[in-house]
């Protein structure tokens, strides 16, 4: 059986990594990575290069969420595609 993706990314896991100068890639574990889950999101069309999320990460509390803006914000912005049980 196959599934069919979800094509938003509102409530969907995420992990990013703010922008940082030359990172390393053989210490690819010091990078600063952060969790959460999207919210919100300012346009239908995740590719938009103006794309902002509203974002609550896993170490702050719910009443912290924030709006940030993928491309200028972060060097990493990796979402969740898919689950799958097994």
């Amino acid at each position: 059986m196959e599934y069919k993706k979800r094509k938003e990314i509102v409530g969907k896991r995420f992990l990013c990594v703010k922008n940082i100068n030359k990172p390393k890639l053989s210490r690819i574990c010091d990078w600063g990575w952060r969790s959460g889950i999207i919210r919100a999101v300012n346009r239908t069309d995740s590719t938009h290069p103006s794309l902002k999320c509203l974002v609550e990460f896993d170490d702050s509390g719910w009443e912290k969420r924030e709006w940030v803006s993928v491309q200028k914000s972060f060097q990493v912005f990796l979402v969740e595609c898919g689950l799958t049980w097994a």
